[in-house]
């Protein structure tokens, strides 16, 4: 320190330590990169990940599969995560290591396909007139009321169900709605629930029609179903649940598949919006010529809050109060003239695991107290688990004190981030967008560019917040007048043009024959058409309307009349079904739940049972959901709503004081913030919180597939990036990976994946890096469940090793920046219990982890002290093998520069050899060698990258020989090298490439080999000779 950065003044002795023993700071270890399937976690963004806890808390733990009996709701893979498995094998002897979880991607150029080359999933078709479609029927509760015979009403209804098929549909039996003693089939009908009972427990006989023309001839199926979770004929109990049992390359044709599964259900809306003895049921078709409900073929995206929105600024306090507190233009908080949209969220990942994991919630609310220092108030940022309830939250993490003051440390962008990547196809990187790091591991904030760029009123605080899209309602009319079953035009939820409109109605919606309890589509003229309706009950070619009966939208023309109807039945007079598809559940009171205090109670979305039961409600899932491919998620237009938008300004309190929330009631100027005057006095009633729901993300995969990443189907040996987007998906992994200074790496695997040209692509991608080793899994041999159908002996009995074998050396790879290993193992999964069947990858990156802890990289991870399985050299123990190899197996294997992985008596399982993939003979044919040249190359390229730009002079050279003698030295004492020479002089370093900026050294090394072979000779001597001669 200089004597001038002393203060002398009056005479003294002046100390100042100074601490010149610092380290430096040393270089982060490398690790490997594992691409595969997880849980949960950033999606195609390479994610470092220090220990094992780490890994579970980013990515969830490994998924063995087969894990959920209700496989929609569940959510979890039918196939194992072996990716999550490769991952926690190296975390559990080793560290740090890189995820790059994949999702369903598809190439820019796919567009809206809808065939293999486009990422997400569809089932059947659009419902139509005649063939078989499939596609997605709906389930719509409808309140019967007081209606008797003839009776004109009005009354709500309700989307209870949706189910999805790859051909035929399904149909309601029981008695007409209204006449008791008239029983039909059919769809389109109304049908009354069969016993008296209260909600959600009415009780329906749906018939199920695995082809034929939409349920023509015998049921396939019949089941009796309602949505009480404790009945024995719950719906979620005795439907398929599961995706996977539709696909007939996984399931055989018996009674195990299944050509539809149950999807969404809505049970809370049912009882929250179904009353009553009884209930009418109707299944309809769901979607139109335009926008179909079957398909979701799209990619990945993530999930999104709505827009977090401001308060109203406007005061009726003061001379100037209007009558009744009710302010012009009417209060509205979705319009952003009156509450300014402030931020949303988006989860840092694509897919659906966050959203039914997190929940947002903002709390402590506070407006400046001082405004004339600064006018901006503060809030909290919460993520929360969507599991807790507001008695007992489980936060994940938070943001406290933050604001919307662009150059405030505080400002809630900085505190919680805002970057993202996106991928460019052309370039083949990921491009970083945003201006603030993320400091949160879930989410991302996007700002309203108003407040970003600080035009926004300094008062304004998060106060509300926008909800999830849904579709619009509809409204069914039943008119013996006309007799007409359709969707009127107009509509009960305040828009112009409702979802199912116009275009449903007069395409397929508008007769329907019954016949036998037999149910199919009709039409014109060979039923090809539409029979339009017209009162006269006059049938078209192809129905007898005398001998079948037919049903126009619920009214029953019977058999020998024409326009006569069922006595009783609802038809003969007007009769309308407001039906509305459901919501997600809000908090009503703050009294809900029975908090101990009050205020603690956060309003907005809620997670409940109901305003007693906290218990999480499990329809939230189905409710978060996205919406199909032709529709926005986190938009509306004419077809969708919002489920709410909640504010703050529209809590009430009563004269006992006791808050509560209703829609509209500062409009109705009834709030308290209408009646004060001033946004400020909910706050100091201390009503400062609220949450809200993360929706529409999406996984982009293919639910009928086990393992979407499947190699028979979507990793199909011809597949391309633009005819299959799993394919896509894969290969834009790897090409992330492409760029060293974006990702270090030394070793590299996608377990699972054996698609030849996928494989090839990654060992390509090491060569180009020259600094990691491919792990790859050989394609023949064994196939898990995941990839077809049959029993396990089956799958036994067609693995041939000779595939294996032949097909490695059919594609004559050499290269050492590659390996493999068969056969697959039996891993036994000690984080979650259980065991699996485990591709070979993952027992040689486990082992490898295993041989580095307890030597080096340059020691072979083989053999029984570093590659016995048996002993816990993968990470989880393994129990066996699916191939017991004979030593001539291990010969043709080894031949083929495949590893074996053996099974011996005593010694147990081992991995019984070290090859890479390159072919012509050199130490580089062997991964302990390998290993060691991509740790030394690492290592140098560190200490040259010091003296970049430094002179190139002698003292340079001798600076940089210093640092790499050593480092060399200590891995010959180490066993890595038996010896080593570094030139770096005027022989290397020559003047011409002096002028040209060049520094040149040659490294010398001699790399210790292992022991492959052990020769002995045992010479037996006789009696007198001498074993000295």
């Amino acid at each position: 320190m200089s004597a001038k950065n002393f203060k002398f003044v009056s005479p003294g002795v002046f100390i100042n330590e100074i601490d010149n023993s610092q380290l430096p700071k040393s270089a982060p270890p490398v690790g490997p990169v594992v691409i595969g399937r997880f849980r949960r976690g950033p999606a195609f963004l390479p994610t470092r990940v220090e220990s094992l806890s780490e890994l579970i808390e980013i990515f969830g733990e490994p998924i063995r599969g087969q894990e959920a009996s209700d496989v929609w709701r569940g959510g979890i893979p039918t196939a194992p995560t072996f990716g999550a498995y490769a991952a926690a094998a190296w975390l559990k002897n080793g560290a740090p290591l890189t995820v790059v979880r994949i999702l369903g991607d598809q190439h820019p150029t796919i567009g809206t396909a809808t065939d293999d080359s486009a990422a997400g999933w569809k089932m059947g078709s659009t419902p139509a007139a005649q063939g078989n479609p499939g596609g997605a029927y709906g389930l719509f509760l409808i309140n019967s009321g007081s209606s008797a015979a003839g009776a004109t009403g009005s009354f709500d209804g309700v989307l209870a169900a949706t189910w999805y098929f790859d051909q035929g549909g399904l149909i309601l039996s029981g008695s007409i709605a209204g006449a008791s003693n008239t029983v039909v089939s059919g769809s389109g009908v109304l049908i009354e629930s069969e016993t008296a009972s209260s909600s959600p427990g009415y009780t329906f006989t749906a018939e199920l029609f695995a082809s034929g023309t939409h349920g023509e001839g015998s049921a396939s199926e019949v089941v009796r179903f309602n949505f009480d979770k404790n009945s024995k004929f719950y719906a979620r109990k005795v439907f398929n649940t599961d995706p996977t049992r539709t696909n007939t390359a996984l399931v055989s044709s018996n009674g195990d598949r299944k050509n539809y599964f149950l999807g969404e259900t809505f049970e809370k809306s049912v009882g929250d919006t179904v009353s009553g003895a009884k209930c009418y049921g109707v299944i309809l078709p769901l979607g139109n010529g335009s926008r179909a409900a079957q398909n979701f073929k799209k990619a990945a995206v993530p999930a999104q809050t709505g827009f977090f929105v401001s308060q109203d600024l406007r005061t009726t306090a003061g001379s100037a109060v209007p009558a009744n507190n009710i302010l012009s233009p009417a209060y509205n908080p979705d319009n952003p003239a009156l509450c300014v949209r402030l931020f949303k969220f988006h989860t840092l990942s694509a897919g659906e695991a966050e959203q039914r994991t997190f929940k947002i919630s903002i709390e402590n609310v506070k407006y400046s107290q001082r405004a004339d220092i600064d006018p901006y108030g503060t809030f909290s940022v919460v993520i929360r688990s969507i599991r807790d309830n507001d008695s007992a939250p489980r936060v994940v993490e938070r943001f406290d004190n933050c604001n919307l003051n662009p150059n405030s440390a505080n400002y809630v962008a900085k505190m919680v981030g805002d970057q993202y990547y996106k991928w460019d196809n052309t370039k083949k990187r990921l491009t970083e967008y945003g201006t603030y790091p993320n400091n949160s591991r879930i989410l991302r904030i996007e700002m309203a560019s108003e407040v970003d760029l600080g035009q926004a009123d300094a008062e304004l605080l998060p106060f509300g917040v926008q909800g999830p899209v849904k579709k619009q309602g509809f409204r069914l009319s039943f008119s013996s007048g006309s007799a007409t079953f359709g969707y009127g035009t107009g509509s009960f939820m305040s828009h112009t043009s409702s979802f199912e409109d116009a275009n449903v109605d007069t395409q397929y919606l508008n007769v329907y024959k019954t016949k036998a309890n037999a149910f199919k589509w009709t039409g014109g003229v060979d039923e090809t058409g539409l029979l339009t309706p017209d009162g006269t009950g006059s049938a078209q070619p192809g129905i007898n309307a005398v001998t079948d009966g037919i049903l126009w939208g619920g009214l029953y023309i019977g058999s020998g009349s024409t326009n006569n109807h069922v006595s009783g039945a609802i038809g003969q007079s007007q009769w309308v079904a407001n039906v509305k598809f459901p919501d997600v559940f809000q908090r009503s009171a703050a009294s809900d739940g029975n908090l101990s205090d009050p205020t603690l109670a956060y309003f907005g979305y809620s997670t409940n049972s109901g305003s007693v039961n906290t218990a999480f409600e499990a329809s939230n899932i189905d409710l978060l959901r996205p919406l199909p491919s032709d529709f926005d998620n986190f938009a509306t237009d004419s077809y969708t709503k919002r489920m709410f938008v909640f504010s703050l300004d529209d809590l009430s309190a009563s004269a006992a004081g006791t808050y509560s929330y209703s829609s509209g009631s500062r409009a109705a100027g009834t709030s308290v913030t209408a009646r004060s005057g001033s946004y400020k006095d909910i706050l100091d009633a201390g009503y400062d919180r609220f949450t809200a729901p993360l929706f529409g993300g999406f996984d982009g995969l293919d639910v009928i597939e086990a393992e979407p990443f499947n190699n028979t189907r979507a990793l199909r040996a011809d597949a391309g990036e633009t005819t299959y987007a799993m394919y896509y998906s894969v290969k834009k992994a790897i090409d992330i990976l492409a760029d060293p200074e974006f990702v270090e790496m030394n070793l590299v695997t996608i377990p699972g994946v054996t698609n030849e040209n996928l494989t090839q692509h990654l060992i390509n991608v090491c060569e180009d890096r020259a600094d990691a080793l491919a792990i790859i899994d050989p394609r023949g041999g064994y196939s898990p469940a995941a990839e077809l159908a049959g029993t396990e002996q089956d799958r036994i009995s067609a693995t041939h090793i000779d595939d294996v074998v032949n097909n490695m050396q059919r594609r004559a790879i050499n290269s050492s920046y590659g390996c493999a290993y068969y056969p697959w193992i039996r891993l036994s999964d000690d984080i979650t219990g259980g065991s699996l069947w485990a591709p070979p990858s993952v027992a040689a990156i486990g082992a490898m982890a295993s041989s580095d802890k307890k030597k080096a990289v340059w020691f072979a991870p083989a053999g029984f002290n570093r590659g016995g399985l048996s002993l816990g050299a993968a990470g989880f123990p393994v129990t066996n093998v699916r191939s017991k190899l004979t030593s001539a197996d291990r010969d043709d294997l080894y031949e083929a520069n495949i590893n074996p992985i053996a099974s011996f008596p005593n010694e147990g399982i081992v991995i019984f050899g070290q090859k890479t993939l390159q072919v012509t003979p050199s130490a580089l044919d062997r991964i302990n060698v390998r290993r060691l040249m991509i740790f030394v190359k690492k290592q140098v390229s560190r200490i040259a990258a010091n003296l970049l730009f430094d002179q190139n002079v002698p003292t340079t050279w001798n600076r940089f020989k210093s640092q790499v003698d050593p480092f060399l030295s200590n891995i010959r004492t180490a066993f890595g090298l038996t010896d080593f020479k570094v030139v770096l002089d005027e022989t290397t370093t020559t003047p011409e490439l002096v002028d040209r900026n060049i520094m040149y050294a040659k490294i010398f090394l001699k790399p210790a080999r292992s022991i492959e072979f052990i020769a002995i000779d045992f010479n037996i001597t006789n009696t007198g000779a001498s074993f000295d001669d």
